[in-house]
């Protein structure tokens, strides 16, 4: 028989293996990606990326906030307006996310925000009137919810504009990801 005469086999062994676990890694996000999924990953100032179907990725907030990030220009404007509306500059917020309607008026972050802002600015009416205009692209569930619970709001005068953003973020967000499952177990189901 005849012996290997490789001055190092195991570690030649060893450095095949890491180049091959490396470039499976490399990989499986490319084929996620194309079974039309998005990989998306990072933290920050309270933020989580969150990866979604369609390339639409959101990033939650403390409260559930979250915003939809399919234009740039839409999605800068409204990350600004969500940063002045955290911070309680509610003028600020409003002047933003006003602008970016006047942009692009079917934008449903703007909408939803601009309507809490509203509410909290004492201009609770206005603000409920914007919310039930509310349209979702993304998902009709999502529409429905916040069409549903703004209504509800609206009729409990004793609400506080902070109980208000609270109720219609988590449901807002709750409907996100009850979306998001359905069709992770549709598309889960279609490759069975």
């Amino acid at each position: 028989m005849c012996a290997d005469k490789r001055p190092n086999g195991k570690a030649q062994k060893g450095q095949i293996m890491k180049y091959t676990i490396a470039s499976i890694l490399l990989t499986l996000p490319l084929l996620f990606s194309c079974a039309g999924g998005q990989v998306t990953v990072g933290t920050g100032s309270g933020m989580a990326g969150v990866s979604a179907r369609a390339g639409v990725t959101i990033q939650f907030g403390l409260h559930g906030d979250y915003l939809y990030n399919t234009n740039s220009k839409a999605y800068s404007n409204n990350k600004r307006g969500l940063s002045a509306f955290r911070d309680a500059d509610y003028l600020a917020a409003k002047q933003i996310f006003q602008s970016t309607l006047d942009t692009y008026p079917n934008n449903s972050d703007a909408t939803f925000y601009l309507g809490l802002t509203m509410i909290y600015l004492d201009e609770r009416e206005q603000g409920f009137d914007l919310l039930a205009s509310y349209e979702d692209s993304y998902s009709n569930r999502i529409k429905q919810e916040v069409l549903w619970w703004a209504d509800y709001c609206r009729k409990k005068p004793e609400m506080t504009a902070e109980k208000i953003h609270h109720t219609m973020t988590r449901n807002r967000a709750q409907a996100y990801r009850e979306t998001e499952r359905f069709y992770y177990e549709r598309r889960r189901d279609f490759w069975r």
